[in-house]
């Protein structure tokens, strides 16, 4: 019997149902949205996999209010979370190793952009430090 196989995007196990790694380098090498065509197909390709992502649709709530009628594309820093990436470069090719991410709460959700943009900065350097 075969012990492993990729059905329909997803590689199933003996353990149970995982993610298809070549399915994310895919969404990895997707060109950054410029526009709601752009928003769609990142929306579509991560959406796939949104129950292997815990609060997919909270994290992915700033990329779907772009999409409502109206509303003017423009990507501005967040008034109420931060995030950091931990990465290296390698061969001229970036590499990510980690990813965090904190809500803003209390007095921190009135902080001036500057400011917030501090917080993520010092926010990064305790998280990643050795």
């Amino acid at each position: 019997m075969v012990r492993e196989g990729i059905i329909l995007g997803h590689l199933v196990t003996e353990c149970g149902i995982e993610v298809d790694k070549s399915k994310i380098e895919v969404i990895e090498k997707l060109p950054p949205p410029v526009n709601i065509k752009g928003i769609r197909s990142f929306l579509g390709h991560a959406g796939f996999y949104r129950r292997f992502i815990k609060d997919f649709s909270f994290i992915s709530r700033p990329l779907t209010s772009l999409l409502a009628k109206d509303v003017s594309f423009e990507f501005d820093a967040s008034d109420y979370d931060v995030g950091a990436v931990l990465g290296q470069t390698k061969d001229k090719k970036h590499h990510a190793i980690s990813y965090t991410s904190k809500t803003l709460t209390g007095p921190q959700l009135n902080y001036a952009t500057t400011k917030n943009e501090l917080f993520a900065v010092v926010y990064a350097i305790d998280k990643f430090r050795s």
